[in-house]
């Protein structure tokens, strides 16, 4: 035997939504991440910069040797004794180009997000290419400071010593903050989606 509901039992329900029939109903304030892109695009063109700016210096008696990420290299003072030295003490290397492809990468697909075009897989897309370009950045950061480590080493024989220059140090910080904002642009668009 069943019951009907009387008025007492009714105050318990919620309201009927109001509006036409099918309307979504009410939703909560939209979730704003424009400053997530568009640290990612910062992040993404900070690495692209450094990828272009020396990436160690060699320092020796009379001169320098500088090198990029993109393997050139510069001398001031003596090249014969700056042949001498980057021969045996010095490998160029060319991290500096896959950072810069995966930097060009990521901001591409932060200005894709910022413009409202990003799809669930820009967003993925970004986070992977991040990961790679922010590990190459990385060990193209721990290339100079172990040859500089090694250079100092042989200050006092050779008169000679390397540092790290602020292109390896820019393409570290900014993959790393595209990296970052990957992950929270990815969590974000997840939430909304």
């Amino acid at each position: 035997m069943s019951v009907a509901p009387g008025p007492s039992d009714q105050a318990a329900y919620p309201p009927a939504p109001t509006g036409e029939y099918g309307a979504p109903a009410a939703q909560g304030p939209k979730v704003s991440v424009t400053w997530t892109d568009a640290l990612l695009v910062l992040g993404a063109l900070v690495a692209a910069v450094g990828s272009f700016l020396p990436f160690e210096k060699l320092t020796y008696h009379g001169g320098s040797y500088s090198v990029t990420g993109f393997g050139s290299a510069s001398t001031s003072g003596s090249k014969e004794i700056a042949q001498g030295y980057t021969t045996d003490l010095l490998t160029p290397g060319h991290g500096g180009v896959i950072v810069l492809v995966g930097a060009l990468v990521v901001l591409l697909a932060g200005l894709l997000v910022l413009a409202g075009k990003g799809r669930l897989w820009v967003s993925i897309v970004s986070l992977v290419v991040s990961v790679v370009a922010g590990f190459i950045a990385l060990v193209a950061l721990g290339v100079p400071a172990s040859d500089a480590k090694d250079l100092n080493n042989l200050r006092d024989d050779f008169d000679v010593s390397g540092s790290v220059q602020i292109g390896a140090v820019l393409c570290a910080i900014g993959m790393i903050v595209a990296l970052a904002f990957s992950i929270v642009a990815l969590c974000v668009r997840r939430r909304r989606g």
